[in-house]
């Protein structure tokens, strides 16, 4: 076992000890980071057995939450109305579960929407305070910044990277999209905090940004440009010129760091509407694909199952827009739209539960920007901005890619619900007012002053 792997089984062993002695924060900071880490995808975790690491983290924090003091009259998680509509969309997939078209696929992700309920629930029980939820985006900095430093470290084999992320950011483009969110998050740390945070923040941007340059992900920039100005539109007033100062030193990191090859992907955003000729094989894809999801949609209203579009596009889609495998053999087409995603296999009630649940979590962050007026912690306002920042980048992004298995989206999610519990007690306490002006005691300089007595008026 290599020095690597026993410094991790240590690290692990101390913080679930910290968690059940200590505060379940230590857990849920462990369960990010070991999102990030993943042992099984490093060389120095092939020794380590697998303990299911993440889960083992959730269970222990959950226990930890059972032995420790909760903030007394807080509301529930599932007074949240997002939260609510989440546990509403689970429960949708399981019901679905009687039709789907791949039984085995949507099962599994039943499964993976149940896990992350339990995820909503700890994530939104453990951040009760400003200075754990700053910790929870610090570890998710960090993680992005591990990443960047496994993009940089790797041999330069030409082409995109694949296989450098964790659990469900494997491929190019989810790995883009969480670098990402984790750049917003890193531009909201930077403004206020302790010193030692501001600079990891800012210290972290450098790697972030090339890893993102080098996935050569499309979706993902798009996805940074939209969260970047919602970013700026919502953080508290007083720091959008540094957000100008941050985007200029962005700006330029990136004509530093990006090939040649970034920018050629970059002009084929907008080819479609420029010049035809220049839209790529996978532009096209995404055009059919999409026309043939609504078609697919009309023939199951109620949706076909998760991977449901996978399983109906050799149906609907021509054998040019097919993947093919290295022996020529033509294989089906997965969905690039988390949106259309829905529609094809949630059906029509899952997409208006999904729609529901994203109105509602952008009014309640985008209500809170109303407590600036009264006193919010600036602190607090960044971290709204970020959040808010973060689910428009993964939205955007899940134009051009399915993101809907995607688990900083639930995040992002779980700490808007923190935020808005939090953020009333945050507020300064008003100053009372005594109720009537009668009851204000006299001053000294309306006291009425007797002429002093006589001695005829003294005697008894």
């Amino acid at each position: 076992m290599s020095l690597t792997s026993i410094i991790f089984l240590l690290a692990f062993a101390a913080a679930m000890i910290a968690s059940l002695v200590r505060h379940p924060t230590y857990g849920l900071y462990t369960y990010v980071a070991v999102f990030y880490l993943h042992p099984p995808d490093r060389w120095w975790g092939q020794a380590l057995p697998d303990l299911r690491w993440s889960l083992l983290a959730a269970f222990v924090t959950l226990v930890s939450l059972w032995r420790h003091e909760r903030l007394p009259n807080r509301a529930g998680w599932l007074q949240n109305r997002a939260l609510m509509l989440f546990l509403a969309f689970v429960i949708w997939l399981w019901l679905q579960s009687f039709w789907a078209l791949d039984m085995e696929a949507h099962l599994g992700a039943a499964i993976l929407f149940s896990k992350y309920l339990l995820l909503v629930y700890l994530i939104y029980a453990v951040v009760q305070t400003e200075e754990i939820l700053r910790n929870v985006l610090l570890v998710h900095v960090l993680g992005c910044l591990f990443l960047g430093w496994l993009i940089l470290s790797a041999p330069d084999v030409g082409g995109r990277f694949e296989g450098v992320g964790g659990p469900g950011i494997k491929d190019t483009n989810a790995l883009g999209m969480q670098l990402a969110t984790g750049l917003l998050a890193a531009s909201a740390l930077i403004l206020r905090g302790p010193s030692w945070v501001r600079v990891l923040a800012l210290a972290s941007i450098p790697l972030i940004v090339n890893g993102l340059v080098q996935t050569l992900s499309r979706g993902a920039v798009v996805g940074l440009v939209a969260g970047g100005v919602v970013v700026v539109l919502a953080t508290p007033g007083q720091f959008r010129r540094v957000y100008y100062g941050l985007g200029i030193l962005g700006l330029f990191i990136l004509l530093s760091v990006a090939p040649t090859q970034f920018w050629e992907r970059l002009g084929t955003i907008a080819a479609p509407i420029e010049k035809t000729e220049e839209v790529d094989t996978s532009t096209l894809t995404r055009f059919a694909l999409a026309k043939a999801q609504f078609q697919m949609s009309m023939a199951y209203p109620f949706g076909a199952g998760h991977r449901g579009t996978e399983v109906l596009s050799t149906q609907y889609l021509g054998a040019e827009y097919m993947s093919r495998a290295a022996t020529g053999e033509l294989g089906a087409r997965s969905s690039h739209n988390t949106l259309l995603s829905v529609l094809v296999e949630q059906g029509v009630p899952g997409l208006i539960l999904y729609a529901c649940l994203l109105i509602s979590v952008f009014r309640q962050l985008r209500r809170l920007k109303s407590l600036d007026a009264q006193g919010l912690p600036e602190t607090l306002g960044t971290y709204r901005a970020a959040l808010l920042g973060s689910l428009t980048c993964v939205l955007a992004a899940g134009l051009f890619t399915d993101y809907l298995i995607a688990e900083v989206f639930v995040w992002c999610l779980a700490l808007a619900a923190a935020l808005l519990d939090l953020a009333p007690r945050a507020l300064p306490a008003p100053n009372l007012e005594p109720e009537t002006p009668a009851r204000q005691a006299p001053t000294p300089s309306r006291v009425r002053r007797l002429p002093p007595a006589t001695a005829a008026q003294r005697r008894p």
